[in-house]
C-alpha cells in the first residue's frame, strides 16, 4: 500500500505543473536547478547553511499538510495512515537531504532524518488551521493574485530570508530570495487565460499592453519594495547592484507578461521564452551588455503581442 500510494502522489506532483500550465519536462528540471542553485549559494555565504537547509526541508513537510487530505486518507488506511505519512514526509525531505549531504553537513542531515518521525507523529494527529490571507495587490491583476494565493507561505518564506540577509551581514544572502521569488513571479505568467478574459477589455492591443504594464509596475513595487528598501537601508555601499537588480526584475516581469502574449495561446512556447529571458536578464547583471539584447527582443514580443491580441480585442 506504502508504494502505492507513493505512486499517486508523484502523479500529484507531476500534474502541479500541468494544472499551473507548466509543462513537467520543464518545471521540474528547473526547480531541481533552482533548488540546487539556492543551496550552493545559501552553502556559500551562510555559516550555518546546513541548518538552514534542514530547518526549511521541516518547514516545507508543515506546508504540505492538508487537513482535508489527511482526514480523507485516515479514513480510507486507517492503522496505516501513520506508516504511510512517514513514508511520504521522508520521501519529501530527500531533496534537502541530498544537498546536505552534499554539503557534508552531517549532523543538520542526521538532525533531519531524526526529526521528521516525531514531527510527522504529531502533525498527523493534529488539524492544520486554513488560513486565507488577504492578496495585497490590485483586483484586476489576477496573475499576481493567484500566485499569492498558491505561494502565499514562500512569500513569508522572502520576507523572513530578508531579515536573514540583514542579520548575516552579506548582501548575496539578501539577493537570494529577491530572485528566487522573482523566478516564480515571472512564472505566473506562464498562466495563459482563455480569448474571452482578453475579449472583455474595450480597448486596442496597445492599450491593453499599456493597462498590463501599468498594473504590473503597481504589483512589483508592492512585491519587492521591501527588498529595495532594506538593501539600500542596510548596504548602502551596494546601492548599485540593488537598484539595477531591482530594475532588471520589472523588466523580467513586463517582458514576461509581453511573452506570454507575444506566443498566445500557446503556453508551452511562452514558458520556454520566459525561461530564457529570465536567463538572459540575470546574466545583465552579470554584465550590462546583455540588456541591449532583452529590449531589442521586448520591442520585438511588444509587436508580435500586439498582432496576436487584435483579431480578439477587435471583436
Amino acid at each position: 500500500m506504502i508504494w502505492y500510494y507513493i505512486t499517486l502522489r508523484s502523479k500529484q506532483f507531476w500534474r502541479f505543473y500541468s494544472f499551473n500550465d507548466i509543462h513537467p519536462l520543464i518545471g521540474i528540471p528547473l526547480t531541481a536547478l533552482a533548488f540546487g542553485i539556492f543551496s550552493y549559494v545559501l552553502s556559500t555565504h551562510t555559516v550555518y547553511a546546513g541548518w538552514v537547509l534542514a530547518g526549511l526541508g521541516l518547514l516545507s513537510l508543515s506546508q504540505l499538510q492538508s487537513s482535508g487530505a489527511n482526514a480523507f486518507l485516515r479514513e480510507k488506511t486507517g492503522k496505516a495512515f501513520v506508516q504511510l505519512k512517514l513514508a511520504e514526509n521522508y520521501l519529501i525531505s530527500v531533496p534537502f537531504l541530498i544537498s546536505l549531504l552534499c554539503l557534508k553537513a552531517w549532523l543538520p542531515a542526521l538532525a533531519l532524518c531524526l526529526l521528521v518521525a516525531p514531527y510527522s507523529l504529531v502533525n498527523v494527529r493534529i488539524s492544520r488551521p486554513q488560513v486565507a490571507l488577504r492578496s495585497p495587490y490590485l483586483r484586476h491583476a489576477f496573475e499576481f493574485n493567484y500566485g499569492f494565493r498558491v505561494f502565499s507561505g514562500f512569500y513569508i518564506l522572502y520576507l523572513l530570508l530578508l531579515v536573514v540577509g540583514v542579520i548575516s551581514g552579506n548582501y548575496y544572502v539578501l539577493l537570494l530570495p529577491f530572485f528566487a521569488l522573482l523566478f516564480f513571479t515571472c512564472s505566473f505568467f506562464g498562466y495563459v487565460e482563455d480569448p474571452f478574459y482578453i475579449w472583455l477589455y474595450r480597448m486596442s492591443p496597445i492599450q491593453f499592453l499599456l493597462s498590463k504594464a501599468k498594473t504590473i509596475s503597481v504589483n512589483y513595487i508592492i512585491t519587492f519594495i521591501p527588498f529595495l528598501v532594506t538593501g539600500l537601508v542596510a548596504y548602502h555601499t551596494h546601492y548599485v547592484i540593488i537598484l539595477f537588480s531591482f530594475a532588471i526584475g520589472w523588466v523580467a516581469v513586463w517582458g514576461s507578461m509581453l511573452l506570454k502574449y507575444h506566443f498566445y495561446p500557446s503556453a508551452l512556447s511562452a514558458q520556454i521564452a520566459q525561461t530564457v529571458l529570465f536567463g538572459i536578464c540575470m546574466l545583465s547583471i552579470i554584465n550590462p551588455v546583455f540588456i541591449f539584447f532583452v529590449i531589442a527582443f521586448l520591442l520585438f514580443s511588444f509587436y508580435r503581442a500586439q498582432v496576436r491580441l487584435k483579431s480578439i480585442l477587435a471583436c
